[in-house]
């Protein structure tokens, strides 16, 4: 599992090279897939979506703008339905909702509010599938809802999506300080809400991702959590 967990630090490193867009994650969803005979099948959607473009009032802009979302949404209404659920795990970066936002580093909040924000409106909208599925409490009047364009019309009522509240307690959020390449430390603030820092390496993510699931899902299952140095 682990091994496979640092296939996403490699193919991170490739895709934070296109660009300062990806550097705060690449592009892809990580699910975590247990089944009743407890093996595990790892699945990463890491292909580039295209080169970040910078458009001066939007930022660093990415074509699709969905990619995220919808290949979430794929995986949710296509994996077995029956019991024990899949473990989900999505990644993030922190700053994904205008109230993670308040909790980042001040001189990193032109990076979240501007540079990156169009990149953000993806990450916001899976975590908001996710929320739905688990029947988490989204706070609207906050952190608002994505554009319709990225989950698309209907989305709540799409053939096979797991029914609000079923994800309750098999779904987790990782919320990520800036990704670097640096090396494992195995040392790392993780909590559940927001954590503030400003980076943390792609190997201590996977670290992380791997003891929660194996060892700590009563500690970190079930909610989002978020990590940083």
């Amino acid at each position: 599992m682990l091994s496979s967990l640092r296939t996403f630090g490699k193919s991170g490193l490739k895709q934070a090279k296109k660009g300062p867009s990806m550097c705060f994650s690449p592009p892809l969803v990580t699910v975590s897939f247990y089944s009743i005979n407890n093996t595990h099948k790892h699945l990463n959607f890491d292909k580039p979506a295209g080169s970040p473009k910078f458009h001066l009032t939007k930022g660093f802009m990415i074509t699709p703008n969905n990619l995220v979302t919808q290949c979430l949404l794929n995986v949710l209404c296509e994996m077995p339905k029956t019991s024990p659920l899949p473990k989900i795990i999505t990644l993030s970066p922190i700053g994904v909702t205008r109230s993670s936002r308040a909790k980042v580093p001040f001189l990193l909040k032109p990076f979240y509010g501007y540079l990156i924000s169009h990149a953000l409106q993806d990450k916001l909208a899976s975590e908001r599938v996710i929320f739905h599925c688990a029947g988490w409490e989204w706070n609207t009047a906050v952190d608002g809802e994505p554009a319709e364009d990225i989950p698309g019309k209907g989305w709540v009522n799409r053939e096979g999506l797991p029914t609000p509240g079923s994800l309750k307690d098999s779904a987790m959020i990782v919320r990520a300080a800036l990704l670097t390449d640096g090396e494992e430390k195995g040392v790392y603030k993780a909590g559940a809400g927001e954590v503030s820092g400003w980076k943390v390496s792609r190997r201590d993510v996977a670290h992380f991702i791997v003891d929660a699931v194996t060892n700590k899902w009563e500690e970190f299952g079930g909610r989002q959590v978020s990590i940083a140095y």
